[in-house]
């Protein structure tokens, strides 16, 4: 029988890898966004936006003086901030909202 030649073969040392804690799934994904600029960045916006939906009545009140719940919606091309006019449309309800006023010929209702 044919026997194996010894061979000494070197085995190369281990090289000393540094020890980093263990960091779970959360941990990491919040340190890949954190190098993520554009990441950040629009983390950041969506954190405004948030805020200044979450803040928008007093926001308002803030800027305009006036309270939300006093707007006009009857009368949409009135200046900023002025005192109520009456409406000139003389519709019902339902045919003020809808899309576009309906008019019947020769109605004195008409808008």
């Amino acid at each position: 029988m044919i026997s194996p030649l010894p061979i000494e073969v070197e085995r190369p040392q281990p090289v000393a890898v540094p020890a980093r804690a263990a960091r779970s799934y959360w941990q990491e994904a919040w340190g890949r966004l954190r190098q993520n600029t554009i990441g950040m960045i629009a983390g950041g916006v969506l954190v405004f936006f948030v805020l200044v939906a979450i803040f928008a009545p007093q926001l308002a009140a803030l800027l305009t003086h006036q309270d939300y719940r006093t707007i006009d919606l009857t009368n949409p091309f009135a200046a900023p901030l002025s005192p109520r006019q009456p409406s000139r449309c003389r519709c019902s309800s339902v045919e003020q909202s809808a899309w576009w006023p309906v008019s019947t010929a020769g109605s004195s209702t008409a808008c």
